[in-house]
């Protein structure tokens, strides 16, 4: 197939003040990688959780009773008495009035009501 017009690199359109507008789109994917404006994915890693409860104390949340189930007041509505199971093995719970579940992780976000990034930045959980 032969075209009778020469062919032009495809060029942006849009005017930025980081390129000029005559410059091949390849070469500017290959200049922001060089700037670092990609933000690098990050992995977080649940084992740097600390021991469920410790941190289910260190939230103010009072556990009661012994072995693996323990009993807690529900932050998550108006509780006059413990209806939240907490596993000291692996930090889940769920609350047997609201039916508010998850594992530690979740319940952080809920009860801080913060994001995930903010949470996993709270708690360092991001690997080096």
């Amino acid at each position: 197939m032969k075209f009778d017009f020469p062919i032009k690199p495809l060029t942006a359109t849009n005017d930025s003040n980081d390129f000029s507008p005559n410059e091949p789109l390849l070469k500017k994917v290959k200049n922001l990688r060089k700037n670092k404006r990609f933000v690098k994915k990050r992995k977080f890693n649940r084992a740097k959780l600390p021991h469920p409860i410790t941190f289910y104390r260190n939230l103010s949340i009072d556990l009661k009773g012994i072995g693996v189930w323990r009993m807690a007041k529900c932050p998550f509505h108006s509780d006059t008495h413990a209806s939240m199971s907490i596993n000291t093995d692996h930090g889940g719970f769920i609350c047997h009035a609201c039916g508010q579940s998850g594992d530690m992780l979740s319940f952080y976000i809920s009860f801080k009501e913060v994001d995930f990034i903010t949470a996993c930045n709270v708690l360092d959980l991001w690997e080096k």
